[in-house]
């Protein structure tokens, strides 16, 4: 059950971070955005092994492994900002939503 909050936790602060990105240009596509699309289908597939997993020391490095995929996605975003990239262009990267 702890696992359960934690994972919703996690992607929770993934989804409030994308909102953060401000609205002042067209959007367009950047190497910014694919290096995001590339941490988010990371982040899919550490989610997979997190449900998938029994062993507590394996189930504690996917969480290390998601904080650390959670750090570099706000990384990512901080220099979408920069580029004033537009977050109606973030939300339209294949992204899970629960």
């Amino acid at each position: 059950m702890e696992n359960a909050v934690l994972l919703k936790s996690l992607k929770m602060k993934c989804r409030m971070a994308l909102t953060q990105i401000g609205l002042t240009q067209k959007p367009r596509r950047s190497d910014v955005l694919d290096e995001l699309t590339e941490v988010m289908q990371q982040i899919k597939n550490a989610e997979a092994r997190f449900n998938m997993e029994n062993d507590s020391d394996l189930v504690e490095a996917n969480i290390y492994d998601m904080k650390a995929l959670q750090a570099r996605m706000r990384h990512l975003i901080e220099r979408a900002r920069k580029e004033n990239i537009t977050g109606s262009v973030l939300y339209s990267i294949d992204f899970e939503k629960d």
